[in-house]
């Protein structure tokens, strides 16, 4: 099968996370949503970077909901559909670091719950919901350490922990019961 081939196959499995990202259209820039999922279905990382540089000068409510979500539910989506986006790893780090600096405009809550990504994949998700969480006022911390945080804890993804957690904020699943990622940041 060709490359071309393989893509178009991967896209028509790639689920439509723009059913679940409804919630978070912006008023702000829904062009910038739509230039972001064009991207991801269309499988541009250049244009992926390019609207990653430009969110850095919006507000982190903006960001968080026109480029940062889908960029990190089209990731999330491509992984689960088997053809993981060349360069991914790398634009999740960017995207993560983009969080966190967002995060640090912020005024400084105290932490109330710490969010363990299910997996290495989900890391960046983690940082997004804290950030959601944070623009609620709800003070939360991303815990990667392989023993139990000194709080009460959400897994973040889709896949289990070890570590024990009272709740969950799944990634792609539809978990009955628990906020998903669009809804968070909502």
């Amino acid at each position: 099968m060709s490359s071309s081939a393989d893509s178009q196959l991967l896209h028509d499995q790639l689920p439509d996370f723009l059913v679940d990202l409804s919630l978070v259209t912006s008023h702000v820039s829904p062009g910038l949503r739509e230039a972001v999922v064009s991207a991801m279905r269309q499988r541009d990382i250049t244009a992926l970077n390019d609207l990653l540089d430009h969110s850095a000068t919006l507000q982190p409510e903006v960001a968080l909901r026109a480029v940062w979500l889908p960029i990190v539910m089209g990731l999330d989506s491509w992984n689960a559909a088997g053809g993981p986006l060349p360069e991914g790893r790398c634009l999740a780090r960017s995207l993560r670091a983009q969080a966190r600096s967002a995060q640090l405009s912020l005024p400084s809550l105290p932490v109330s719950c710490w969010l363990i990504p299910s997996t290495e994949h989900d890391t960046t998700a983690a940082h997004l919901a804290v950030l959601a969480l944070s623009l609620r006022g709800v003070g939360a911390r991303v815990w990667t350490w392989p023993m139990p945080p000194p709080g009460s804890a959400f897994l973040v993804g889709d896949a289990d922990s070890p570590v024990a957690t009272v709740g969950r904020i799944p990634t792609l699943s539809d978990d009955p019961g628990w906020p998903q990622m669009p809804t968070l940041a909502a």
